[in-house]
């Protein structure tokens, strides 16, 4: 692999097409990262090949299926990204405009990106600088009447534990919608991540706290 990488710069103000600037990776470095892989990926591939059908298919039932088992919830649904998660989370709950969505001002694009995308509108909370999380009263302070759900972002992996409020949050129909993007196959007390939540959106492919 090349350690060099051709960028395109933006055009000039009067026009004129820009010279090719070319950037040097630091030495040693070829890649970002390599994904860790446990052997059976490549026959994985080769079975859904044939079949023609990459979106869904028996192979992906059957990853639900155990996805669910190891969560101990009664469904789960593969979709392409943590992203469309959480777009397809919130219209499953009805979100849209008018809607106000609670997110941590402390989080990746995806999470406001998601609820802009419904049409409703992020209502920001800070975290907890100790341990980067939001906190119950955190919550209950920017609580409004057009509140009609929280996302809090399980950063680093960390879980976010918002029992002390759920029996408010229940009474005005305010949904818990987990953005566990960094938390998949981590605990919250004494079950998974992912077991407590109305909806809780994963991307199993993003690095996660060790």
């Amino acid at each position: 692999m090349s350690d060099r990488a051709d960028v395109m710069p933006p055009s000039t103000s009067e026009g004129k097409a820009p010279e090719m600037q070319t950037t040097t990776l630091p030495a040693g470095v070829s890649r970002n990262a390599s994904p860790f892989l446990h052997g059976g990926e490549a026959a994985a591939i080769a079975e859904v090949l044939p079949t023609g059908q990459y979106g869904h298919g028996p192979v992906t039932d059957r990853f639900e299926q155990a996805l669910a088992h190891y969560l101990g919830v009664d469904d789960v649904v593969a979709v392409s990204s943590g992203t469309t998660a959480l777009v397809i989370g919130l219209q499953a709950a009805g979100i849209g405009p008018g809607d106000q969505v609670i997110v941590p001002s402390l989080t990746f694009c995806a999470s406001v990106q998601a609820i802009v995308a419904v049409g409703a509108a992020p209502r920001f909370i800070d975290v907890d600088p100790a341990t980067l999380r939001v906190t119950s009263n955190g919550v209950l302070d920017v609580l409004t009447p057009n509140t009609r759900a929280v996302m809090p972002v399980l950063y680093g992996g960390r879980a976010v534990g918002l029992d002390s409020i759920r029996d408010v949050l229940d009474a005005r129909g305010i949904l818990l919608i987990e953005d566990a993007a960094h938390a998949f196959g981590f605990r919250a007390g004494t079950g998974m991540v992912g077991s407590t939540g109305a909806l809780t959106c994963f991307s199993p492919s993003t690095p996660s706290r060790t």
